[in-house]
């Protein structure tokens, strides 16, 4: 695994763990940083294209059905095309137990407490192309925004306003640390 920084805008933050999937505590890792950063219970879920590249088929169909059904049951998933999908969820247990099969299923989710209504982020979603995951803060969308992308990465993007960058980086690094020799 690899952690690169970098300061995009003035107002935004980007640090990524480069191939996080394939460290042994990986999504271990990516929950302790998600349940230390999350500040409400209620979160946004966008999804770019279904991928599986590092799941069978058998796993595919069985993602497929898990994830359709957590949604049913705990929020409100709708698809928006071919390829682009939006949820929003309450965080409870089973949140964490589904995450690292949604980061399976799709090449790109991102996940956000709000600071906008349901309706504003479907149309923003909707132009998925158009927008980076810089732009939700840029925007004041979110404070922070997760982001797990190409099979493996994971991304978490932040206002320099109201994060420090080399807090962040440190309690990174605890969780990291503290997982990897747990």
């Amino acid at each position: 695994m690899i952690i690169n920084e970098y300061k995009k805008t003035k107002c935004s933050y980007t640090i990524t763990l480069e191939n996080v999937r394939f460290a042994e505590n990986g999504f271990k890792i990516i929950e302790k940083i998600i349940k230390h950063f999350i500040v409400s219970d209620k979160l946004f879920l966008g999804f770019y294209r279904t991928d599986g590249i590092n799941i069978t088929s058998k796993q595919f169909k069985e993602y497929e059905k898990e994830i359709k059904d957590f949604f049913e049951l705990n929020g409100e998933f709708k698809k928006q095309d071919t390829y682009l999908a939006v949820a929003q969820t309450i965080i409870n247990h089973n949140f964490y137990k589904i995450i690292p099969h949604i980061f399976d299923y799709y090449l790109d989710t991102v996940l956000f407490n709000p600071k906008i209504s349901w309706d504003t982020f479907e149309k923003y979603h909707f132009e998925y192309m158009e927008h980076t995951n810089e732009d939700y803060i840029i925007n004041n969308y979110a404070d922070l925004i997760f982001s797990y992308f190409d099979s493996g990465d994971f991304l978490i993007c932040f206002n320099t306003g109201k994060y420090d960058a080399v807090n962040i980086r440190n309690i990174i690094d605890n969780i990291i640390f503290d997982v990897e020799n747990s």
